[in-house]
């Protein structure tokens, strides 16, 4: 998807924390390049949020929406949890052109995890992971042998 395809949704309810400068672009871009292997488009306009999880990072391609409240603006792409990134599933969509901690699966193990499932695993991958099979992504978490879904519940298949 190109930046210009992004669309934005606004929700009134609590302002956004901040806007990155450039420098923190830079950041993130180095932190996802080395996890992931994907360089972000550093022209898009990047957003923090803190939540209770970690900060929520969406971004945008507008101008900035100046003097209102905001309870988000863009598109959510991904979380900052413990200096780990973790893609939302948009996100992991966006990031066709990953080539790190990418977990080749099965359809089937796909679907299982848009259900919310755990699959079974024993490769080398540890952490964040991006699951694809062909045209279809979700982002799981790999512990102990097993790939955990983090499908949102409104996600669910």
């Amino acid at each position: 998807m190109r930046s210009k395809e992004l669309k934005v949704r606004i929700g009134i309810r609590i302002k956004m924390r901040k806007e990155l400068n450039s420098k923190d672009v830079e950041e993130l871009a180095v932190k996802i390049e080395s996890q992931f292997g994907f360089r972000i488009d550093e022209k898009l306009k990047y957003f923090v949020k803190e939540e209770k999880e970690g900060e929520k990072i969406f971004i945008f391609s507008g101008n900035r929406i100046p003097n209102i409240q905001v309870e988000w603006i863009g598109l959510h792409f991904g979380t900052l949890i413990q200096n780990e990134f973790q893609p939302s599933i948009d996100g992991a969509f966006l990031m066709q052109t990953a080539n790190k901690k990418i977990l080749q699966a099965s359809k089937k193990e796909i679907e299982e995890l848009m259900k919310g499932s755990v699959i079974d695993y024993s490769g080398g991958l540890t952490g964040f992971v991006i699951a694809r099979h062909k045209d279809l992504a979700c982002v799981g978490i790999v512990k102990e042998g097993k790939v955990g879904s983090l499908t949102p519940k409104s996600r669910l298949i």
